[in-house]
């Protein structure tokens, strides 16, 4: 029993090690956008661009070596249009890769919200949502009763989220602009997603806002690939408006504090 646990418990870590590698997340960024269309190296870093929600945009200098080691592979083919441009189309050993990072993605994204303890009718916070990564999973997870606010100071980012809004129907969904203030009342919410964006943010004011809008027993649900695990602890419980409570797999929970300093 104890060697299945320890297995899995690999298997989860190489899961959250592979879909959060930057090297990984551009290769899969790359492969959505080519099994859209067709597209030239500059054409790659604008809907890559635009697909981060305008957090990120590749250089050539990254790109090209990248489609030339796909190309080697055989997952893309090189075009040559009547204009002179250079544009490359997926394989179909491509097409096949990209069903292989997509399921990874998927398994992903479900094993970190889970850790959430999500529930029908739970109000959420999606506090960074960037373009949308949790936005569908979380929908569901909630359910036609529950809420979910995804916040976000990138206009394009929201945009990326109400095209998935859109094109799924999703009902319980509104987005909010912003950086920091959700415009919610206090303790409001279940549960607060703060994935990969905490690094980037004013903390003290954002655990601040997070306190506010949790209710007395709702959580943090806690990640950033850009700090190590000691760092996540400290910046979270620094400011004595939060506590840990678990450390899982994929993220930590944290729980707020009887009184805030």
């Amino acid at each position: 029993m104890v060697m299945c646990v320890n297995k899995k418990n690999e298997q989860k870590k190489q899961l959250k090690d592979d879909a959060t590698d930057p090297k990984w997340l551009l290769l899969n960024g790359l492969l959505e956008s080519l099994n859209e269309k067709a597209m030239s190296c500059s054409e790659l870093i604008d809907e890559i661009h635009k697909s981060t929600g305008g957090t990120w945009k590749p250089s050539p200098d990254i790109i090209y070596p990248l489609l030339t080691n796909l190309q080697d592979s055989a997952f893309v083919k090189e075009l040559l249009t009547e204009n002179g441009v250079k544009r490359f189309e997926l394989t179909q050993s491509g097409k096949d890769l990209l069903v292989e990072q997509t399921k990874i993605k998927e398994r992903f994204i479900q094993d970190t919200i889970k850790e959430a303890h999500l529930k029908k009718g739970f109000q959420v916070l999606d506090f960074g949502c960037g373009p949308g990564r949790y936005v569908f999973a979380v929908s569901e997870a909630i359910g036609a009763t529950g809420k979910l606010y995804a916040l976000d100071i990138a206009p394009l980012a929201l945009e990326m989220v109400r095209q998935i809004v859109d094109k799924n129907k999703l009902s319980n969904v509104k987005t909010i602009e912003s950086d920091c203030d959700t415009g919610l009342p206090d303790e409001e919410l279940d549960v607060v997603l703060l994935y990969d964006a905490f690094h980037g943010l004013d903390q003290k004011a954002v655990l601040s806002e997070v306190h506010r809008v949790l209710k007395p027993v709702g959580v943090l649900s806690f990640s950033d690939i850009h700090l190590e695990e000691n760092e996540i602890v400290s910046s979270a419980t620094n400011f004595g408006l939060f506590k840990l409570k678990n450390k899982n797999q994929m993220t930590y929970t944290f729980i707020k504090t009887e009184k805030a300093n």
